[in-house]
């Protein structure tokens, strides 16, 4: 089984990989998962990228979403 590990730690971040699974530029695994944190000084101040809008229309591409923090 093939696991594919993605990261994101912004909207801009998530865009850019689900436009990358889109135009092919992974091998198709048997899983993917998506892995959400949020970086900068205080990052408990800082919304989830899973809580911007239109995050729905990218989470399709992902068997599963995880936050780290």
């Amino acid at each position: 089984m093939t696991i594919r590990i993605f990261h994101a730690s912004s909207p801009a971040a998530a865009v850019l990989l689900a436009a990358a699974i889109d135009a092919g530029c992974f091998t198709e695994p048997d899983r993917r998962i998506l892995l959400l944190s949020r970086t900068g000084p205080a990052p408990e101040t800082v919304a989830d990228v899973s809580e911007t809008a239109g995050f729905e229309r990218l989470r399709a591409r992902f068997d599963e979403v995880l936050s780290w923090n």
